[in-house]
């Protein structure tokens, strides 16, 4: 048999916790990532960044857009048997990315003066896509034209190539330079 007590019957909601890992630092242009905190209900979490100008997340993935820091924070809002979770904020931070010049010269050592009449086409490139400056080293024994073309002067001496790519938000400053002499050329008798 079955005997039934009159009264009331108080149920209140459990508590629950997240459990969300530090985030380590990356580097813009980093890929995508997953985030992957949890509930100790089971409960799905949800994450928003206080600075989408460095990071947006969509679900559980974060995107990377600059540099900087931002905070990511987890949540777990409850439901009709769960109260809501304390939320548990990381921060990420965002560094530079460093830039690869490439530089391309069709000399390496030397020139003889007397084959250095035709310009020299001065290729240079930076993997950011940012504009590159060439410019020619004190004391050079060249110039450089508007179409970034070595030209002689006529003289025998050395020539320095500096190619500099300044950065900004993103990315780190990056240079480099290449060298060549102009000698006299080889004579026979």
């Amino acid at each position: 048999t079955i005997s039934y007590v009159d009264g009331t019957l108080d149920i209140t909601q459990q508590s629950q916790s997240i459990t969300f890992d530090a985030l380590e630092t990356k580097v813009y242009g980093d890929s995508p990532f997953n985030l992957t905190g949890r509930s100790s209900s089971g409960l799905p979490v949800s994450y928003t960044s206080n600075n989408p100008g460095v990071a947006v997340i969509s679900g559980n993935t974060v995107y990377i857009i600059g540099t900087g820091s931002t905070n990511i924070t987890a949540s777990q809002n409850g439901n009709l048997n769960y109260s809501a979770a304390d939320d548990v904020v990381h921060e990420l931070v965002v560094s530079k990315a460093d830039q690869i010049l490439t530089f391309y010269l069709q000399i390496s050592g030397s020139i003889p003066l007397s084959e250095f009449t035709d310009p020299i086409q001065v290729i240079a490139v930076v993997n950011s896509g940012l504009p590159v400056t060439i410019s020619l080293g004190e004391g050079s024994v060249a110039t450089l034209n508007a179409s970034n073309q070595l030209e002689s002067i006529g003289v025998t001496g050395n020539v320095v190539v500096n190619v500099t790519q300044a950065g900004n938000d993103n990315y780190n400053p990056a240079s480099i330079s290449k060298s060549f002499d102009v000698v006299k050329a080889n004579q026979t008798i």
